[in-house]
């Protein structure tokens, strides 16, 4: 099998394998194998969803949601990337940040909402901060990891040519650790999604996907709790394409099997 017919196939099997559940889901919905107040046939669901698309209030909804997950990504991802390499860098600041990030990391993130409230109030400020704590780690653990795995000849290439710290990261550093720091900013992005719904349901206000949907919940509106489920499935599958773009374009010496 050539690199182009296997290159057709996975790309057929990517596409085809949800629409089979899909199609799965829709006979099991339309045969009552599955109750259908609870799980809805996906063509409902689409149908509602195309619907929704003409109404203000949920386009208000999404821009909300989006505005508070960029927000939370850049505000935990360039902490998250700039202490990364301060620890993978420097034994001192590694041996004097280790411990804290080892001790914090578990901490379910969850927790930490009641106390951003306290300090914060109910407002946007609580639901950046829960969202960037979120993201912080993955980028921060995945950032240290791809500066520790870069073989030692490149710094003594470094060292030898007397590059000065800036040159010194920006040359070695960051190429270096470039794929894992991607990988850790792709698990980023996905957290900030998946905690941007915990903060609008759990930290008061009115706006936002995670309010819409657990606005039909209360009304036992299950159709619009699965539109709401595929917008945030479409804008994290659009978020993946991004990234794959990224990857391609920052790191094409990586290869991929």
């Amino acid at each position: 099998m050539n690199a182009r017919t296997r290159k057709l196939l996975e790309r057929t099997l990517s596409i085809a394998t949800p629409i089979v559940v899909l199609l799965l889901w829709e006979a099991a919905s339309r045969f009552d194998w599955i109750d259908s107040r609870f799980f809805p046939p996906p063509s409902e669901v689409i149908v509602g969803l195309v619907q929704m698309f003409f109404e203000p209030t949920f386009w208000a909804a999404v821009g909300a949601t989006m505005a508070r997950v960029v927000a939370g990504f850049f505000v935990g991802a360039i902490p998250g990337v700039l202490v990364g390499l301060a620890i993978g860098l420097n034994p001192w600041v590694r041996a004097a940040l280790n411990p804290l990030v080892g001790s914090t990391y578990p901490v379910p993130k969850t927790a930490l909402l009641p106390l951003l409230l306290l300090i914060f109030g109910i407002g946007e400020w609580s639901k950046v901060l829960f969202i960037a704590i979120a993201v912080f780690y993955p980028v921060l653990i995945n950032t240290v990891t791809g500066v520790l795995q870069i073989r030692q000849i490149y710094f003594d290439v470094g060292d030898n040519f007397k590059a000065d710290r800036w040159r010194f990261v920006r040359t070695i550093a960051i190429p270096g650790a470039l794929p894992t720091i991607l990988a850790g900013l792709r698990l980023g992005a996905g957290l900030a999604l998946i905690f941007v719904y915990v903060g609008e349901i759990s930290a008061g206000g009115n706006t936002g996907l995670g309010f819409l949907m657990w606005e039909a919940w209360g009304i036992f509106d299950v159709q619009t709790m699965y539109a709401g489920l595929l917008m945030l499935a479409i804008i994290g599958y659009l978020i993946n394409l991004l990234f794959d773009g990224f990857d391609r374009w920052l790191v094409p010496w990586r290869v991929k099997k």
